[in-house]
């Protein structure tokens, strides 16, 4: 969005522009390493499918909700700022597949009303806000 943009500014209901993100496996490891998870749920394919039980290895939840919030970010403006912020990771996503992280205004004129915010895999809504 170009400018700044003010609560007052918004209307209920009214969607921010997604972001599409198709993560890959080095990105899950540098996430990792960076965070310091070391499950290797989230870069060890193998042990993902023989020991964990997954098609492959797992986006981490704390990568989706950084993305989520970058989508928020870009939505508000480099001016504006994220209060608050809680998710609940509600799906796997594997790496390789489309991400859609987006959402919609709070159906309260409140700035404490709880907005939608989302993100979808091809297979479910993956994050919810909590």
């Amino acid at each position: 969005m170009n400018g700044e943009l003010y609560f007052e500014d918004v209307g209920v209901g009214e969607q921010i522009p997604t972001l599409d993100v198709t993560v890959d496996e080095t990105q899950l490891f540098f996430f990792s390493a960076a965070t310091y998870n070391g499950h290797r749920i989230h870069y060890d394919k193998q042990w993902a499918q023989t020991v964990e039980g997954y098609d492959d290895v797992l986006v981490q939840g704390p990568l989706q909700a950084a993305l989520l919030a970058r989508a928020i970010g870009d939505w508000i403006g480099g001016r504006g700022r994220l209060v608050s912020f809680a998710v609940q990771n509600r799906a796997t996503a594997h790496p390789g597949e489309p991400l859609t992280f987006g959402g919609k205004s709070p159906a309260s004129a409140s700035p404490t009303a709880a907005p939608g915010w989302w993100t979808s895999t091809s297979q479910a809504a993956a994050m919810r806000r909590c």
